[in-house]
């Protein structure tokens, strides 16, 4: 058996935004012309929002200067969308929201990418001196619709530990292997960076029925994940956001989208008491 070349396998992964959108969710333009105050703690909305024409948005978060910027939306269920948009003058940040404007709810993911020297320490040194295993970051916060949320934030769930889903993108097609509380796998079946894989730092949380948030960090390439997965409609949406590898400087922030088939379910036997 010859072995792949291991180096250039994951620098494929460089160009993983051009297969990953084709079973994508239809753009929407349901937003546009309105505007949102999201509440937190406090009288004061901590995030305003404008849609305005040409998919462009107008945010202000509270203490800080109104900015704007070209967004996607896709409305996955009745009135609950996401939205995301790159930061103008900072590619290596970004923001993601998730709206339930039925419930009257939003979460909002902001996220940010290293500095070069942040991104290169090995993985060992990383964990000694921050304690994490990637060098990103995703700040959330849970907000109301015109005032304070109607229901508690989105919990943490056990519920996708133990499955194992196929994830096709189109030209690309991944599986996910949910480990635990904390960690799952992807593992590049097909298309670009086939057989690569990796291990990497997630949390999961119960948006609605049957509907759950991914959020990963991965620890090889600077990079974010968010995405949203729906076990009834099985398919997902959401975004990549990452650091090239061959090219420290260039940052990639786009959609994706898969249809999903549940290939098996593990069952673990309870721990053994001591």
């Amino acid at each position: 058996m010859t072995e792949p070349d291991r180096v250039e396998l994951f620098l494929t992964l460089d160009s993983c935004d051009t297969g990953m959108d084709e079973h994508r969710y239809q753009e929407s333009d349901e937003l546009t012309g309105s505007a949102l105050d999201l509440f937190g703690e406090g009288p004061e909305p901590a995030l305003r929002l404008e849609f305005a024409e040409d998919s462009q948005v107008i945010w202000q978060r509270r203490g800080e200067q109104p900015q704007k910027a070209r967004y996607t939306s896709a409305e996955l269920r009745p009135d609950l969308y996401f939205i995301d948009w790159l930061l103008p003058d900072d590619s290596r940040s970004s923001a993601s929201i998730i709206l339930d404007r039925k419930e009257g709810n939003a979460t909002a993911l902001w996220h940010s990418l290293p500095e070069p020297a942040r991104a290169k320490p090995n993985l060992y040194e990383r964990i000694v001196e921050t304690g994490d295993l990637s060098a990103a970051r995703v700040h959330q916060e849970h907000l109301g619709v015109g005032g304070p949320r109607s229901r508690p934030e989105p919990p943490f769930t056990r519920d996708l530990i133990g499955k194992r889903l196929l994830c096709d993108y189109g030209t690309d097609v991944y599986e996910h292997i949910y480990l635990n509380e904390w960690l799952y796998c992807w593992h590049c079946i097909s298309g670009v960076g086939g057989g690569a894989a990796e291990v990497d730092e997630c949390s999961y949380h119960l948006m609605a029925e049957n509907l759950y948030l991914l959020i990963w960090r991965e620890k090889l390439a600077p990079a974010v994940g968010i995405v949203l997965l729906d076990l009834d409609r099985m398919r997902s949406t959401g975004k990549l956001h990452y650091q090239k590898l061959t090219r420290h400087e260039s940052f990639v922030n786009c959609v994706v989208g898969a249809r999903l088939e549940l290939l098996n379910e593990t069952r673990y036997p309870a721990p053994r008491s001591t």
